[in-house]
């Protein structure tokens, strides 16, 4: 019986108060000392790991080996932390920016500029930057829900008040803060979408993105989803496709914010999970195709030196 009453206890507790298991700092499984000390986008690709820097003119490339040997290294050598790490630097008219997101492109990557709202193809084979340009942010719909598609007002207003909200920002703010592969097993029909782009409005967390490269890179966002649960800015965003989650960093509380992917008009909230007192404040996220959780800092800790760690699957979660 009393098993019972504590099983009923934990559905009825609000989602606001769940808490996974912290991540521990002894479980980090591999960490950088980055040539940058303050990280944000990340990004692993084939055998390296990408990286960009919060304000920068280059896109960072690091060997990576997943499983080093007992006395070899994940990332650098014995005579060098950074050893195997390229800066690759933007073409001219690019120039510095805030790259806070990276996510895979078929067989390139893309970089999103979250301030100039643009966003840039990588080519990894010939490190080549390609098809640099605005994304369209005022051509989406809101997401179906149970009545079916929204009303000509209820998309007119969207995106009216979407727009309005950007303009509001201040201008250190970073609007779009977060950009991820969107899985398309969760939705009926391929194609719908590409991504998940994040940004740093509470009003307007999270659309879905669908780009295009037969005519020049085009990208734009093309439904408005609701998360639930959490009123103010979040950061970063990581999508487990095994798990159905998605995540985002909430740096005023050292957390992680976990929400389930139901469809794009319901995402409630489902826990939260303690980033590791050791480390410093959280840039970003990302979750690989193994379910291995990557976290980016503002600078290096004072133990390992590094700004980004690798969690394995096992040692991540509710």
């Amino acid at each position: 019986m009393l098993k019972i009453l504590s099983m009923l206890s934990l559905i009825l507790l609000s989602p606001s108060k769940l808490f996974g298991n912290a991540l521990k700092f002894e479980s980090i499984q591999h960490s950088q000392v980055t040539v940058s000390p303050d990280i944000v986008g990340v990004l692993a690709y084939r055998d390296r790991v990408y990286e960009t820097p919060f304000n920068n003119n280059y896109l960072i490339s690091s060997a990576y080996n997943p499983k080093p040997k007992k006395d070899g290294f994940a990332f650098g050598d014995k005579y060098s932390d950074t050893a195997g790490t390229d800066r690759i630097i933007f073409p001219k008219h690019i120039k510095k920016g805030y790259w806070h997101g990276l996510a895979s492109y078929g067989e390139n990557i893309l970089l999103m500029e979250g301030r100039k709202k643009k966003i840039l193809r990588f080519k990894p084979e010939t490190k080549r930057f390609i098809g640099y340009s605005e994304i369209i942010l005022d051509l989406f719909r809101p997401a179906l829900d149970s009545r079916g598609e929204p009303t000509k007002n209820e998309i007119t207003n969207g995106r009216r008040n979407f727009i309005r909200e950007l303009k509001k920002l201040d201008s250190g703010v970073i609007a779009l803060n977060g950009l991820a592969e969107f899985p398309q097993a969760w939705v009926k029909g391929s194609g719908q979408a590409s991504h998940l782009i994040a940004t740093g409005i509470p009003k307007f967390p999270l659309f879905t993105m669908k780009c295009s490269s037969k005519d020049g890179l085009v990208c734009q966002l093309k439904r408005q989803c609701f998360l639930e649960g959490h009123k103010k800015v979040a950061h970063g965003l990581a999508v487990s496709a095994k798990r159905r989650q998605i995540l985002r960093v909430d740096r005023e509380n050292h957390q992680l914010l976990v929400y389930k992917w139901m469809k794009c008009h319901h995402i409630p909230l489902v826990g939260r999970i303690k980033l590791p007192a050791k480390l410093n404040k959280a840039r970003n996220l990302y979750i690989d195709s193994s379910d291995n959780l990557w976290v980016s800092t503002e600078k290096p800790d004072n133990y390992r030196n590094s700004s980004l760690y690798k969690w394995a699957a096992k040692d991540w979660g509710l």
